[in-house]
Parts: C-alpha cells; structure tokens; sequence
C-alpha cells in the first residue's frame, strides 16, 4: 500500500516552500508550475496562510498516514500477526468488535493513536484564550494524499483517469450537483469544471475547516459556480428540488464505522441518523434527479451493492444502474427516487 501513496506530489510542496525559504522565489514558482491552479492555491493556503500551524502539522502527518492505512477494508491483509506502524515501526495490535449485529476489526498504533488523541482540542473546539484550534494536520494529509494526487485511483482502464471516473458517474455540463461530504474539494473542482460555467455545484460538508480551504480556492481562482454550504451530521442543508445529481463518494462507508465503532448504543442511533440524512438528500433531488453512490466495498460494514440497495430503498430510493468496479473493489451505484407504490 505505501508505493500508492503520493509521496513525491507531497515532497514536490516541500521542495517549493524550501526554495522559497531559501529565497529561491523562481525555484518555487518552477516547481509549482506542474500542478494546476486550485492545487497551487491549496499550497498557498498552507503554506503561506496557515504558515503558524504548519511545523506542527509536518510532525503528525505521518501519524495520520498510519492510521489511514489501518482503516482501509484490505488493513486484514496489510497488518498480518506481528505488523509493524509504517511511520514508527512500533507494533500493531488487532481488535474486534460486534456492534449492531455487524463484527468489525479495527487496528491499533499506541504510538499514532496516542498522537492524534492528544492533539485534539478540547470539547468546545477553542482555547483557554478562547481563540478557536485550527487542527491542520489531518487537513493537510488529506490534501497531501486525496486531492494531490488522485490518479491513483483512477489509474484502472475501466476509469481511464479523473475525468473518466467522472464521466462514469454521468456528470454533464449544466448540471446542479452536490458534492456531499466533500471535503477538502478533492472531486468538488474537477466535477464543477465539467459542469461548466452554466453548472453549479454545492460543496457540503460538515467541518468549517474544509469549507475554508475552498472558500479560499473558490476565491482565489475567481471560481463562480461552486457554492460551499455548511451542513450537519444528519442534515445535508441543501436547498428542496434542485439537484439534477447529488453524488455520496466515499461518505456513506466512513459514517457507518464512525457510529459502531461506539458501541451498541452508537450502533443503534445509524437507522434513524440514516433515515434523517437520506430523507434531507432525497428532498434535495429533482423529481427525475440522481443520487451516485460510490464507496469500497465492505461486507463488514454492510457496504455490498445488495445490502445497500436495501438500505436506500427504505429511505425511498430505488436502483436504477450497477457500475461498480469488482476488480477495485468499488461499488458505484445509481438511484432514482421512487414513487410510494415502489417503496
């Protein structure tokens, strides 16, 4: 799994905000010249805006980087008996849990884990001085590892890069689209570059700290047609009828081992979070509108295009395509809404 992560794109980031350190202005500009416009203005944000934040945040990367690999659905294979931390190289224990009639094993890093519970701030997300925590580090690995570099992920012939994925998923010039849970805007600026400027494209997501990285691209890059909406857990915060597409890449996964991993109690609260969240995406669609729906597939976790398809159709979805991608282990789904009688 380490020779797929992009570390050169990171070391490239590096290697320009070092020029520039060393006054090399031109080295800098050099380097940045083979990233495109929102990539370089991400770079700025870190780099130059969030400068302060930035020493600290270089230090625990590789703390997320371990427990990223330790959450993929193959981390049974990658961390066998006896497994090491890649970032430390301190041991790896296993642990498994039932919760909500599904069994889950997680892996532990006492060293990452410690590393990353400890810079969490307080409940209230502020400081004693009452200015608010910024937390940039797992922004930046994000970054680092997600949008830099996505080819990766794309790289299958059935993909055939970004843009093919994209088009796969049925993205159109002049669509209104949600990006849900977008994150740092990883697929939210290609998708709205392919929805042209007669397109729109809300940007949802439930951490401010993301929506201000792209508020800071949208600005800098003079970007019109992507609109960020500050949402919650359970409630998307979309505008009723007016998505032509609303696009779940990589969420859907992420929420259901979030929840169980607190137990029954947790895992008991997932119908009914599910039944809010989908009933908010949903009143979002157009009556002809489109949910795509794109995670790793994760019996464990009851992310199966079969389990799946039940799940949504509770929820007054039902299955219009199958594009998943088997050899990726890739469900990648298509729902329409269904009149009441197909419910």
């Amino acid at each position: 799994m380490r020779e797929r992560l992009p570390d050169d794109v990171f070391a490239g980031f590096l290697a320009a905000f070092c020029r520039r350190e060393s006054g090399d202005e031109a080295g800098e500009a050099a380097l940045l010249s083979a990233y495109p416009p929102v990539q370089r203005d991400m770079y700025r944000f870190f780099f130059y805006e969030k400068r302060g934040e930035l020493a600290a945040a270089l230090q625990i990367i590789p703390a997320y980087l371990c427990k990223h690999l330790r959450d993929l659905p193959n981390a049974q294979t990658a961390f066998p008996a006896g497994a090491k931390c890649p970032s430390f190289g301190g041991p790896v224990s296993k642990e498994t849990r039932t919760a909500g009639g599904r069994t889950r094993t997680r892996f532990l890093c006492p060293k990452c884990d410690g590393m990353i519970r400890n810079q969490k701030p307080p409940a209230a997300s502020a400081r004693a001085d009452g200015k608010k925590d910024e937390l940039l580090s797992p922004i930046l690995f994000h970054v680092a590892y997600k949008f830099l570099d996505s080819k990766w992920r794309f790289n299958s012939p059935e993909h055939k890069g970004l843009d093919g994925f994209l088009s796969i998923l049925g993205v159109k010039e002049g669509q209104v689209i949600a990006d849900i849970g977008c994150g740092n805007g990883q697929f939210t600026f290609p998708i709205a570059e392919k929805a042209g400027p007669a397109g729109k494209v809300y940007a949802e997501e439930i951490d401010a700290r993301e929506l201000e990285i792209i508020r800071y691209c949208i600005e800098k890059g003079g970007i019109k047609n992507i609109v960020p909406v500050q949402g919650a857990p359970d409630d998307v915060s979309l505008p009723p009828g007016v998505l032509d597409k609303a696009l779940l890449i990589h969420v859907y996964r992420s929420i259901v081992l979030d929840m169980t991993a607190g137990g029954e109690k947790a895992a008991g609260s997932l119908e009914p979070f599910f039944d809010r969240f989908f009933a908010g995406v949903r009143k979002a669609l157009k009556d002809d509108g489109e949910l795509v729906f794109v995670d790793r597939i994760d019996p464990g976790s009851g992310v199966t295009a079969e389990r799946t398809a039940a799940a949504l159709k509770k929820r007054g979805f039902r299955l219009a395509a199958d594009k998943s991608d088997l050899k990726d282990r890739t469900l990648i789904l298509f729902f329409k809404k269904a009149v009441p009688a197909e419910k």
